[in-house]
C-alpha cells in the first residue's frame, strides 16, 4: 500500500514539473542581468605591489552610459590594475558605496554621480594599511594585504557584461603612501 501511494506521488510531482517546464517555453527570464561600466585606466596602473598612492579626479555622466533596459548597473569601475590582480576602485551602484583595495573597504552611502567633479584617492602599504578618500575626507581604512580574496566554496559568481567608458577623469599614481593631510593638499590645489 505505502509503494502504491509513493509511486502516486511521484507521478503527480512528475506531472507537475513537466507542466511548468511546458508553461514556461518561449518565455523570457525576466530577472536582470547585472552590467559593470569600466572606465578607461588611460594606459595607467599602479607601479609597486607594496606601496602607493592613486589620485583621481573624476567626474561621471550617467546619460553617457548606455544601460540595455533588461540590464541593472550594479559597479562603475573607476580603476583596475592589471599590476595586482583584484585590485580595483569602484563605486557600487546598487548598494551607493566607493568601494576599494585587498582586501575590500567600503565607505558609507554617497552619491558620486551627481555629474560633479569629485577627488577619488586611495593610499595602500603592504601589511600596514589603506586608506579610501573622497574630495580630501577619509571614507574608510582597513589593512592592506594585496592578496586576492577567494570566493567561498558553494557561493556561484555569475559573469557580468562589461562595457569599457570614457569619462572626465585624470588619474595620478604616486609611488608611496600619502598622509592624510597630502591627500587634502592636493584635493584644496586641484580646485
Amino acid at each position: 500500500m505505502a509503494k502504491g501511494i509513493n509511486t502516486q506521488v511521484a507521478v503527480i510531482v512528475l506531472v507537475l514539473v513537466s507542466v511548468f517546464a511546458i508553461s514556461q517555453v518561449g518565455k523570457k527570464n525576466v530577472e536582470a542581468d547585472y552590467v559593470d561600466i569600466l572606465m578607461d585606466n588611460q594606459g595607467k596602473d599602479i607601479g609597486s605591489k607594496e606601496e602607493g598612492t592613486i589620485i583621481m579626479m573624476t567626474k561621471i555622466d550617467l546619460n553617457n552610459i548606455f544601460i540595455n533596459p533588461s540590464q541593472r548597473l550594479r559597479y562603475v569601475v573607476l580603476f583596475s590594475s592589471a599590476v595586482l590582480d583584484g585590485f580595483g576602485i569602484k563605486y557600487n551602484f546598487i548598494g551607493s558605496t566607493l568601494e576599494a583595495g585587498l582586501p575590500l573597504i567600503k565607505g558609507e552611502t554617497i552619491s558620486i554621480l551627481d555629474g560633479n567633479m569629485h577627488q577619488i584617492g586611495y593610499t595602500y602599504k603592504k601589511d600596514v594599511g589603506q586608506e579610501l578618500y573622497l574630495d580630501g575626507v577619509k571614507i574608510a581604512s582597513g589593512m592592506f594585504t594585496g592578496v586576492k580574496e577567494t570566493v567561498p566554496i558553494g557561493m556561484v559568481v555569475l559573469d557580468a557584461d562589461e562595457e569599457v567608458i570614457k569619462a572626465e577623469s585624470e588619474l595620478l599614481y604616486v609611488d608611496r603612501a600619502l598622509n592624510e593631510g597630502e591627500i587634502m593638499e592636493i584635493f584644496n590645489n586641484a580646485k
